[in-house]
């Protein structure tokens, strides 16, 4: 039965042991990554939060062994230090600190040994984003917390997917995002009151000594403040001015620098050219292929672009790799870092360009993703093709659960083929399961990211990806009990209209011809009949009358 959802949420962290009273250590609206963290690994028991009347009460939670949830901490700090931006904000190793601290003095005042003591997280009065239709919400919490330090221990993913944090520099998404607040301690509620991590300056052992560890005052009311009275003259502000319009350089005056010996001009000129083909052509001027020029990454990084947009020659394509070789070797003065990763790992992924290397892309991958930061275009592609290397096992072991959650994080920026990858991966692990209850949740989880899909990304996403999701949602709509046939039929159309082949063949099988369907239509199951047989390829002309006849009649004695 469903939990009592008109109350508010809430959740609880517990410390408690074999013959010790459990301790609250933490509460809040919400499951903190934080907390995910520590309860990573933690088996299902009953909760031991007392019945609530204003928020509902769990009903179940999870509990791991302490020393197992300090270890967890162990890891996250070694993974946050890590960080390329650590070295600018080394004060937050005094929030970390403080967790670990925390847990140290909780621990010790139990009076029992640390192997004797247990964490409990009641998670289960709070929902997650799956589980409107299931009485617990706990299976949720276990399978966030379990992949979000698997992730961090695989480094597969990015600062934001561990603690939702965007800004690794700022102190309040650690506080409130991350959830360092919630813990039970006046050291924690006082973060929320300093503005940014300069503030940060006494640690958590130092609390009750330093005479500056008291909480903020209140804000003062301004009744000590004597109010201006005279009316002085208004202060006489400088004129602004106008920012200078740079006029864009047109291809004839580039071509006249080019002739001159501007460096710079060929590259200029490759990135204005129309054509493929001429575009190529001014890059390798640009990298003294053609002519002799200084190159530079910029250069290099364009011309090993175009090939693998195959712009130039087969020859071009092989010869990327080097040319992005190339380009790494001069990144120091490249601003497209991120750029020149990700077509690294592309063309070490392309058969076309060469042998397969899984363990280069996927190094590449791995670096491109920790040096870019969320909704970038590039993280995000990164985090399909890294999901990829996942799936196929190309450079690491392969783990479908890890491409999983790489592609949720993408999806959730709205990245097509990424979108596309998981529910494919969801429906084929539905088609496997044999827990009809499991595999219904992989159902309901594969439709809500088509359709959140087709509602949010839908106006600027790929016509062919936006037609894969409507065929799959009409589908599926097919498979319902009992079956939504205006539902299908409208996904289905437009699909089809998008040159989606299968879902042609459903709309003349399933949708028109079908005698239980209510929208069956004989004449419109010919036209699509006919419309799939042209797009899949089984007739070659739309010209061929005959073939047209014979087609309809093979389709309306089938079944």
């Amino acid at each position: 039965m469903p939990m009592e959802s008109e109350l508010a949420s809430a959740a609880w962290l517990y410390l408690g042991g074999e013959g010790v009273e459990p301790c609250c250590l933490a509460w809040d609206q919400d499951v903190t990554p934080l907390w995910c963290l520590l309860l990573a690994g933690a088996q299902v028991v009953p909760a031991i939060t007392p019945a609530q009347v204003d928020v509902q009460t769990p009903r179940q939670g999870l509990r791991l062994p302490l020393a197992e949830a300090q270890d967890h901490w162990a890891q996250f700090e070694a993974y946050v230090r890590r960080h390329p931006q650590h070295h600018r904000v080394p004060t937050l190793g005094l929030c970390l600190d403080a967790v670990a601290a925390f847990l140290d003095r909780a621990a010790a005042r139990t009076g029992v040994p640390v192997e004797s003591l247990w964490l409990q997280g009641d998670l289960d009065a709070v929902s997650g984003p799956f589980d409107a239709n299931t009485d617990s919400r706990i299976g949720f919490w276990k399978w966030n917390a379990d992949t979000r330090l698997q992730a961090l221990q695989d480094g597969t993913v990015d600062l934001h997917d561990v603690t939702l944090v965007l800004d690794y520099e700022d102190l309040d998404e650690w506080v409130r995002a991350f959830g360092l607040e919630t813990l039970d301690h006046p050291w924690f509620r006082a973060l929320g009151s300093i503005e940014d991590f300069s503030g940060l300056r006494v640690p958590f052992d130092g609390w009750e000594e330093s005479v500056d560890a008291r909480l903020p005052a209140d804000e003062p009311d301004g009744s000590d403040i004597e109010p201006e009275t005279g009316e002085g003259p208004e202060p006489e502000l400088e004129p602004e001015l106008e920012a200078p319009v740079l006029q864009p350089v047109s291809p004839d005056e580039w071509e006249r620098r080019h002739r001159a010996g501007d460096p710079a001009a060929a590259l200029a000129l490759s990135r204005l050219a129309h054509e493929p083909a001429q575009a190529m052509r001014w890059a390798r001027r640009a990298c003294g292929l053609e002519g002799e020029a200084a190159p530079t990454a910029a250069a290099w990084l364009r011309l090993a672009q175009l090939a693998f947009e195959r712009s130039g020659s087969p020859d071009d394509l092989q010869q990327a790799r080097g040319w992005v070789e190339r380009a790494r070797a001069l990144d120091h003065e490249l601003d497209e870092v991120h750029a020149l990763l990700l077509l690294q790992a592309r063309l070490w992924l392309d058969a076309e360009a060469g042998p397969v290397d899984g363990a280069r892309a996927f190094a590449a991958l791995e670096r491109l993703l920790l040096l870019s930061v969320r909704n970038q275009a590039e993280h995000t592609e990164g985090l399909h093709l890294l999901g990829i290397c996942r799936r196929d096992g190309l450079g690491c072991p392969a783990d479908a659960e890890a491409a999983r959650v790489l592609w949720r994080s993408a999806a959730a920026d709205g990245h097509g083929p990424a979108t596309r990858a998981l529910v494919e991966l969801l429906a084929a692990q539905a088609e496997a399961e044999e827990d009809a209850e499991a595999a219904e949740r992989l159902w309901l989880e594969a439709l809500n990211h088509a359709e959140v899909y087709l509602e949010c990304f839908a106006d600027r996403g790929d016509l062919l990806v936006i037609a894969f999701m409507h065929a799959f949602c009409g589908e599926l709509a097919l498979r319902t009990d009992p079956v939504d046939w205006e539902e299908a039929e409208a996904h289905l159309l437009r699909a089809a209209e998008a040159g989606h082949a299968e879902a042609m063949g459903l709309l003349a099988v399933e949708v028109y011809r079908n005698r239980h369907s209510p929208l069956r239509d004989l004449r419109r199951a010919l036209h699509w009949a006919w419309r799939y047989g042209v797009a899949s390829g089984v007739l070659k002309s739309a010209d061929a009358g005959w073939q047209r006849w014979v087609f309809a009649l093979f389709w309306l004695l089938r079944g």
